[in-house]
């Protein structure tokens, strides 16, 4: 069963950011195409005072847009060093709690935005300190 999902206005924006720097206006100001179906339900919701809008509410070339950004991104942040099986409330390679890990497939794509705002917000999940944490692969042996 499908569910209603609402898709946050701060996912538009990043969104139009994300095409603002793939097709930037060109000296004539004129926006592409996908920014400026994004840009115009923007403005309606900002006119109408909404936080959020319905997939369904975006134009064709809106959706296009949508669509693209979206698959910019990776669906999930596991980076295979789970440590909830050995008794962790919150993994320390992803930084989510076993009932998101164990939930994820089911979640839209808004619940899984939020859960990756707070992980990196918080940024404690190795995921986010890999360079850090992260071994050398090849370490040069000193010359005598």
């Amino acid at each position: 069963m499908n569910k209603i999902e609402k898709i946050d206005i701060g996912d538009l924006e990043e969104a139009i950011n994300y095409w603002r720097n793939a097709q930037p206006s060109g000296t004539d100001a004129s926006l592409a195409v996908e920014l400026a179906g994004l840009a115009t339900l923007y403005a309606d919701l900002i006119r109408q005072h909404r936080h959020w809008f319905m997939i369904e509410e975006l134009s064709q070339s809106a959706l296009y847009a949508w669509q693209v950004w979206q698959s910019k991104h990776p669906d999930s942040p596991c980076i295979g060093v789970c440590s909830l099986l050995q008794g962790d409330v919150e993994c320390r390679g992803c930084g989510r709690t076993l009932q998101e890990v164990t939930d994820w497939v089911e979640l839209s794509f808004s619940e899984k935005k939020q859960i990756w705002r707070r992980i990196t917000k918080e940024g404690r999940a190795q995921r986010f300190n890999l360079e850090k944490n992260q071994m050398p692969t090849y370490i040069p042996l000193k010359s005598y």
